[in-house]
């Protein structure tokens, strides 16, 4: 997401040639990759997971449009581990109209650091792909520790849930928010959460209706490209990020719901809060986000 490498995937079983095909020698499909994207996720024990870190990610790229047949397999890992990650587990993680390997939420977590997938490497990861022909790319992306653009010399991130040993190879995740209250008058939905880390920066609500299904968002807290603040979180005055309240406040026009619901049918909120302050002179937006438990709107 952060990183932008480039690579190609060229010439055929046939090898190269400047020559056009032929009908017997059919042209190898070329795409370079733009980037791989990745985004640690602290979730909490209500979000019906075994794991409370996990880390989504995926190959982006332009050129050849691309079929499942086209593809061997398409994975990543942490270097010197010795496991590996599918990003092909299921036909419709290939996207070739977002041209994006990894598409969608993956949520990849291990639990060999501890037994609550709590523990995630961090530094080099090695992603791959690998065309049926045989055409392999490959490049190293080395993601950094939360709230900035190195690891700074850290080897493993851990989330609130982990009760191992903390050495000086671990690094901690963000902190999860919680919220305080919930409740809605007239056409507003007020939420109070709290956070106490001074690596968040942005975030959003997400919201459920009365069976838990998710339903939509909430605008951002913050504008990923100027990065200024909204006015639904305290008056656009920043982020409270010392443990005190901050108060969000949305009407249906600063809320994105799914297809087929309304705000009307909010019944349940999550607040979402990212890092991203290492990226405030960029573009560029988050590496990690982390959400709350899950709460009734009064």
């Amino acid at each position: 997401m952060k990183t932008w490498i480039t690579f190609i995937l060229a010439c055929s079983l046939y090898g190269c040639s400047e020559s056009s095909p032929t009908s017997s020698q059919a042209a190898a499909k070329q795409i370079t990759v733009t980037k791989p994207g990745w985004v640690f996720q602290n979730c909490p024990s209500d979000y019906e997971t075994k794991f409370s870190l996990s880390l989504d990610a995926s190959i982006h790229y332009t050129g050849a449009n691309l079929t499942l047949a086209d593809i061997n397999s398409a994975t990543f890992a942490p270097v010197g581990m010795t496991w590996i990650w599918n990003l092909l587990a299921i036909s419709s993680e290939l996207n070739d109209s977002a041209k994006s390997i990894g598409y969608g939420w993956q949520n990849f977590y291990t639990y060999q650091f501890s037994d609550n997938g709590s523990v995630m490497p961090i530094g080099p990861y090695k992603f791959s792909v690998v065309l049926k022909d045989g055409d392999k790319a490959a490049d190293t992306l080395a993601v950094p520790a939360p709230g900035n653009t190195s690891t700074l010399g850290y080897q493993y991130l851990y989330t609130e849930d982990y009760t191992g040993q903390v050495t000086s190879a671990f690094t901690p995740m963000l902190h999860r928010p919680a919220i305080s209250s919930a409740s809605r008058s007239g056409d507003t939905i007020t939420v109070a959460f709290s956070i106490k880390d001074t690596l968040a920066y942005g975030g959003w609500l997400w919201f459920y209706d009365d069976t838990g299904a998710y339903i939509g968002m909430s605008g951002h807290f913050r504008n990923s490209t100027t990065k200024a603040m909204s006015g639904i979180i305290n008056g656009a005055s920043g982020m409270v990020v010392d443990g005190a309240l901050n108060t969000v406040k949305v009407v249906a026009a600063n809320c994105t719901m799914n297809a087929n619901f309304s705000f009307a049918q909010i019944a349940k909120v999550r607040a979402v809060v990212t890092d991203g302050h290492q990226y405030a002179n960029t573009a560029q937006d988050y590496d990690c986000r982390s959400i709350s438990p899950r709460v009734n709107i009064n």
